[in-house]
């Protein structure tokens, strides 16, 4: 090798200063970090599979396509199955809802109307200050603040004419 110049020893001197670096030891370190490097993986570098730890197993333990595809749409179809309950039940409410309104129209209908209760015949009551409508003609009504049967004529009420205590 040739002798540097003055001048090429003085560069690398002041380069050896601000680098700290040891002239002797250039060779050395320069290989120190070759090898180094050399122990390194390339940017572009490829694994297989099973020399990833544990990556045959965590992928052996994930669901296939097809089976992620067969609970999705059994997903959808218990999601529509629901949906289906839930019309039939707010149908079922409806229903119930209209049988205790006409329950409740029923009780209103029967009240203030004769009935047979314990073998005998039961009339509406009403006090006298508050009669029912007049028509129609027979219609029958215990008045109850006067202890009388009142029949409609279709005009107005007449009591029946009572005989004795039983």
């Amino acid at each position: 090798m040739p002798m540097p110049s003055r001048f090429e020893r003085d560069v690398q001197k002041v380069v050896n200063d601000k680098l700290n670096l040891d002239p002797d030891g250039i060779e050395a370190q320069l290989a120190a970090i070759e090898a180094s490097v050399a122990g390194k993986a390339n940017i572009n570098h490829t694994h297989s599979i099973a020399q990833v730890n544990g990556l045959p197993s965590a992928l052996n333990d994930k669901a296939s396509v097809a089976s992620v595809n067969a609970l999705n749409s059994r997903l959808n179809a218990t999601t529509e199955d629901v949906d289906a309950l839930s019309t039939a039940v707010n149908g079922l409410t409806n229903n119930v809802n209209n049988l205790t309104n006409d329950v409740a129209n029923l009780s209103s209908n029967v009240n203030n109307k004769a009935d047979i209760v314990s073998g005998a015949l039961q009339l509406p009551a009403a006090l006298s200050t508050n009669m029912p409508a007049i028509l129609p003609t027979g219609r029958m009504v215990y008045v109850s603040d006067a202890e009388k049967i009142a029949v409609s004529t279709g005009v107005s009420w007449m009591f029946v004419a009572m005989g004795a205590a039983v």
